[in-house]
């Protein structure tokens, strides 16, 4: 049978790569318990496994084919189930009827490349979630506690990628509860991956809206990256994140031993994270007066180091992922990667063999982490890259980059669903300018 052939590739491949580095208790048992008695959401993780498949063979979904069009049928039948279900539900004891196929439904869309239609899901979703927290009973059972925290995790998660893609203005400003949690504390060593990994994300999402915020009320992108918060609130997140890191390195020597090599891979997805997080923190920290993009030069070793770590990552992942082939096979996860750090590496780091390094590995290992494309990363940064070297000569190392070639405050807005993206900058016009100036193009693929 067609549904039980896609409820098994669901089981042994959509679930795991839905985790990502990490194990997920949501993906890997808790969706497949509810499904067992919610026909919604087995109609919906049909369709997911379905589109996956087709996904994973072709590289995107070509529609129509026989192939989608019983997922397209699945999917409907998941819709209809969900909106009966919900027309009468009360929120109070039963969100996880509503959150689990709605993110079912984002992954879905996702991977249709609908993201208008993502966008407008999360948003609603969050909405969703967080009357429901407004109005939660401060008690609730340790499961129901567990699944809260796994669904606020991915709707966070999602949120901040958002803010990322379409920028802070569109996605607007908006002040959101959180669950009561144990990721709000750094202990002096973080018991797991997961716990660092969850503590690192709450922080990251925490510091995201609040940027968000800013932005709205300076309705200025430029001015709002380059002086990020007041002097209070920039060392209230450089004492989080030094004190994140004692817990982390803590943690790698107390558990070197018995890591899993999943926690070790996971490990060092984090270390990545580190060590982009630490060289943007350490530079927003020197507080410069005026933009001087030759700073970034200092990070060079950290950037290269980071790039190491994620082509070891990749190469692994692929060699147990895949039977050998000179094509690889396109991957789709909800969890964070190296993707985004990659991208931000190719378009700050001027080291010319560093860069190209990052935006090869975007282009050779294609990746699907949450809303962050791989391929799509990799266009744009090999834009800005086309841009700061046009002209100069041979660029042999970052110093053959002149400031008033560097961009800064490079935003790219994409608008996947249309094929193009809008890349936001500035930069100077020749070496005698003063000034960069605003300047935004169109990228078509």
């Amino acid at each position: 049978m067609p549904e039980k052939r896609a409820l098994q590739f669901f089981y042994q491949r959509t679930s795991s790569q839905l985790s990502g580095f990490y194990s997920c208790e949501f993906w890997n048992t808790g969706v497949l318990q509810i499904a067992s008695w919610d026909d919604g959401i087995r109609h919906g993780l049909v369709a997911l496994a379905s589109l996956h498949e087709e996904y994973e063979m072709e590289g995107a979904i070509s529609l129509p084919s026989s192939a989608n069009s019983f997922a397209l049928v699945q999917y409907n039948l998941a819709i209809r189930q969900h909106l009966e279900r919900v027309q009468d539900l009360d929120l109070s004891g039963n969100v996880e009827v509503f959150v689990a196929p709605c993110l079912i439904f984002i992954c879905i869309e996702m991977m249709r490349g609908r993201f208008g239609s993502v966008l407008f899901l999360v948003k609603k979703v969050l909405d969703i979630f967080d009357e429901f927290l407004s109005g939660a009973p401060t008690s609730v059972t340790r499961s129901s506690q567990v699944l809260l925290e796994a669904f606020e995790t991915q709707l966070r998660r999602l949120e901040a990628q958002a803010v990322g893609l379409v920028g802070p203005m569109a996605w607007g400003n908006r002040s959101r509860p959180q669950i009561k949690t144990s990721r709000s504390r750094i202990p002096e060593s973080f018991p797991s991956v997961m716990e660092a990994r969850d503590s690192l994300e709450f922080y990251r999402h925490t510091y995201t809206i609040s940027q968000t915020s800013s932005n709205n009320n300076n309705n200025n992108h430029g001015a709002a990256n380059r002086q990020i918060g007041g002097h209070d609130e920039v060392g209230l997140y450089l004492n989080v994140f030094d004190r994140w890191s004692t817990a982390f390195r803590s943690m790698n020597i107390t558990l070197s031993e018995s890591m899993t090599d999943q926690d070790k891979y996971a490990s060092q997805v984090l270390e990545i994270h580190r060590l982009g997080l630490q060289s943007s923190l350490d530079l927003l920290s020197k507080r410069p007066e005026i933009d001087n993009q030759m700073l970034w030069d200092d990070y060079t070793d950290s950037f290269d180091n980071a790039v190491s770590i994620a082509e070891s990552l990749l190469q692994k992942s692929s060699a147990q992922s895949v039977e050998p082939s000179t094509r690889k096979r396109p991957f789709f996860t909800l969890d964070i990667g190296v993707v985004g750090p990659l991208y931000e590496i190719a378009h700050r780091c001027r080291d010319p063999f560093v860069r190209r390094r990052a935006i090869h590995l975007l282009y050779t290992y294609p990746r699907q982490e949450g809303m962050w494309d791989s391929l799509l990363a990799a266009r744009v940064a090999e834009r800005v890259v086309a841009i700061e070297e046009g002209g100069l000569g041979p660029v042999r190392s970052c110093t053959d980059v002149p400031d008033w070639a560097r961009t800064s405050d490079v935003l790219p807005i994409f608008d996947l669903e249309h094929r193009k993206a809008v890349l936001s900058y500035q930069r100077k016009e020749s070496a005698y300018s003063h000034i960069r100036a605003p300047v935004q193009e169109v990228i078509q693929w």
